[in-house]
């Protein structure tokens, strides 16, 4: 299980079955193809647990501290598009 059963069936919707695959795509960009390419609604909770389970911290951690920092690669993504840096790796 990557960050939960729910969260997991969807992220598997999009080719994700693992925490090697999450890392591989990185969070933000499972984030926004999810939002994009299903009709899944991930919420900002859901992003937080992928950016805890890659660096392998609490999900409340990553929204108290950083929560931020992804609300802004989210914006770089999607006016930079395919040029846009995974910091997840």
């Amino acid at each position: 299980m990557i960050t939960g059963l729910k969260s997991d069936q969807w992220l598997n919707k999009t080719g994700i079955y693992s925490l090697d695959n999450l890392k591989a795509v990185g969070a933000i960009s499972a984030f926004i193809k999810l939002k994009q390419d299903t009709s899944m609604k991930p919420s900002l909770n859901m992003l937080y647990g992928m950016v805890a389970a890659i660096e392998n911290r609490d999900w409340r951690d990553v929204a108290k501290q950083s929560k931020g920092k992804q609300l802004l690669e989210i914006e770089e993504y999607l006016e930079f598009g395919n040029g846009f840096r995974k910091s997840y790796d």
